[in-house]
Order: C-alpha cells, then sequence, then structure tokens
C-alpha cells in the first residue's frame, strides 16, 4: 500500500477512505476532509467519526453534515457531542446536558441553553433571554451552527437579530412548555428568575422533586428558598410534603402564617420540630395521620388520633401512653391557659406561649 503524503488521502475504489489499524482516520494538518463522490463523509467500523484537534467540522457540498448510519452521535475528544439530525447539528461542551424530545433539541453551554421546537428557538445567554425575530428564522431542514459564534445561521446570513428581554423572562415556546434535564432538573438562571407559561402553570418533571402548581405559583428555587405568592401562600407538592429550607426552618408568609397542606397535616422538619412565627399567640392544626405534633420554644407534645388529648385535673396533657411529654431540660411545661376549639375540619389546640 503507497504511502499517504501530508494532507492527502488514499481514495479506495469504492468511494471510501483508509482506516488505519487503529480504528482511526487519517486527518490533514489542515483539518480539513475529503468528500466522497456522493458528498457523504467517512463512518469507522464503530459508527464514529473522524474529528480534527480543533472540534470543527467540515461542510459536505450541499451545505449539510455527517449523520452517522444508526442515528448515534459522534463523541468528541474532550467528551462533548455533536448533535446531527435533519441537517441541524447542535454542540454541546464543557460535559453539559442535551434532551432530544420530540424533535426539540436543548444545548447548555456554561449556564446557558437553547431550545429549540417547531421552527422556533430560545437562546439564553447570561440569563438574557433572547428571541430570533420570526422573518429570521432559518428553514428547520437548514439550520446551521457557527462554531465560532456559537448561534445558529440561517442558510443565506451570517446574523441573526435578536429581541432581548432586559427584565430576564423568558418566551414561551410554541407548545407552552419547557424541557427538563436527564437529572430532572430544570434550567434556571442564576438570579432565580423563572419564566411563566402563558397559561400561568411551570412543567412538573416526572420524578416530582421539583412541584409546580397553576395560578401563578413558583418554581422552587436552588437554594431552597420560596417566593411568596400573591395571596400569601406557598404551593402544595402533591404527596403533601412540604419543602424544608437547608436550616430545616421555613419560610414565613407576610401575614406571619404558614401554609396548612391540604389533609390538615403541617409541614414537620427533619429533626421533628416545627417552625413557628414569632408570636404570642399560635393555631396550629392537629394532625390527621396518627403523627406527632411537635411544637418548639418549651411547648409539649401532642399525639392526635383525631380526638384532643386528655386533660388530668386542669393541668397537664396526658399522651396515650400513660407517658408525658418532657421538655429538653427534664422540666414540664409551666403554663395552663389552654383552650380547645372545634373547627369543622379538625380539632385545633389553641394556646399562648410564656411571652
Amino acid at each position: 500500500m503507497c504511502a499517504l503524503r501530508a494532507r492527502t488521502f488514499l481514495t479506495l475504489t469504492d468511494n471510501t477512505f483508509l482506516i488505519l489499524t487503529d480504528n482511526t482516520f487519517p486527518i490533514p494538518t489542515d483539518n480539513t476532509f475529503p468528500i466522497l463522490t456522493d458528498n457523504t463523509f467517512l463512518i469507522l467500523t464503530d459508527n464514529t467519526f473522524p474529528i480534527p484537534t480543533d472540534n470543527t467540522f467540515p461542510i459536505l457540498t450541499d451545505n449539510t453534515f455527517l449523520i452517522p448510519t444508526d442515528n448515534t452521535f459522534p463523541i468528541l475528544t474532550d467528551n462533548t457531542f455533536l448533535i446531527l439530525t435533519d441537517n441541524t447539528f447542535l454542540i454541546i461542551t464543557d460535559n453539559t446536558f442535551l434532551i432530544i424530545t420530540d424533535n426539540t433539541f436543548l444545548i447548555i453551554i456554561d449556564n446557558t441553553f437553547l431550545i429549540i421546537t417547531d421552527n422556533t428557538f430560545l437562546i439564553i445567554t447570561d440569563n438574557t433571554f433572547l428571541i430570533p425575530h420570526r422573518q429570521y428564522f432559518p428553514h428547520p431542514h437548514r439550520q446551521y451552527f457557527s462554531p465560532s459564534s456559537q448561534t445558529i445561521l440561517p442558510p443565506s446570513s451570517q446574523t441573526i437579530l435578536f429581541l432581548i428581554l432586559t427584565d430576564n423572562t423568558s418566551p414561551n415556546i410554541t407548545d407552552n412548555t419547557f424541557l427538563i434535564l436527564t437529572d430532572n432538573t430544570f434550567p434556571i438562571p442564576t438570579d432565580n428568575t423563572f419564566p411563566i407559561l402563558t397559561d400561568n402553570t411551570f412543567l412538573i418533571p416526572t420524578d416530582n422533586t421539583f412541584l409546580i402548581i397553576t395560578d401563578n405559583t413558583f418554581f422552587i428555587l436552588t437554594d431552597n428558598t420560596f417566593p411568596i405568592l400573591t395571596d400569601n401562600t406557598f404551593l402544595i407538592p402533591t404527596d403533601n410534603t412540604f419543602p424544608i429550607l437547608t436550616d430545616n426552618t421555613f419560610f414565613i408568609l407576610t401575614d406571619n402564617t404558614f401554609l396548612n397542606l391540604t389533609d390538615n397535616t403541617f409541614p414537620i422538619l427533619t429533626d421533628n420540630t416545627l417552625h413557628l412565627h414569632r408570636q404570642c399567640y399560635n393555631t396550629f392544626p392537629i394532625l390527621t395521620d396518627n403523627t406527632f405534633l411537635i411544637i418548639r420554644d418549651n411547648t409539649f407534645l401532642i399525639l392526635t388520633d383525631n380526638t384532643f388529648p386528655i386533660l388530668t385535673d386542669n393541668t397537664f396533657l396526658i399522651l396515650t401512653d400513660n407517658t408525658f411529654p418532657i421538655l429538653t431540660d427534664n422540666t414540664f411545661p409551666s403554663f395552663l391557659l389552654l383552650t380547645l376549639t372545634v373547627l369543622q375540619e379538625s380539632l385545633v389546640l389553641r394556646y399562648r406561649l410564656q411571652c
């Protein structure tokens, strides 16, 4: 077999190129690739594609790129990916994520992401949301990628004009949905702002990790803080659990109240205590799932089976196992001002802390 000269390739009679013994392909020093007579490139036997060292990709004579025969995607030397489908391709760098669903693509590059769906695409860069003007949309089968500018270019244009939303809000995709990453998280801008769909809802991840409620509610922020809704309520997770802050406290509504869950249970912290807002008078629902309601600040434990614990001599509460809740300092509660109020749906213990 003759030796290859610099920047030249040996073309076999069947319009293929030479594959070396290590299943690699001789790449010219200027990172150009020869084109076969049918305007395709070489696919190695393991369905990978010879990639130049600078991760650029040649263009065929019809301005399309290579699609491997099994629709798999070649991996670049730095563990990034080249996506090719219907003559559209995207590049993901820095070990970020790619979602492909129903011909919709999400590319995330350094905390930015690109959504393409139904001939509409959204580019988000540095928490600025960009919408290409519709008259500049490339044809869905003629979308091209500019590695130098990291943008999608129409066939006959080098640039795209964008509408910039200065308030960091996100426009709606045509089907009013957003994409979810492979770990069931959502691309979130660093300033923790969230786009709202036209029907004021968000997408619910399949594992219900992040909860979305209708009627102007909000997504859960990555730092486990919770925005306050316009009606001073929080979202209710579908399993009736309550999100807990990293310091085991709960956010307080503007009226100094907490959210009651739909089943009249109340959120309990991981250390089995309940975070109270700082007021002398407080009202809490009795739990209906036979669990314990534990209150902080030298108050006492209440065992609930949908009945109120028995008071003996109008002094202390006796649990069903005839034991008494002991405070952390081995003393008993010192206040006796207890009243019982019966509500329509639950029994409520109304008590006063010694303030």
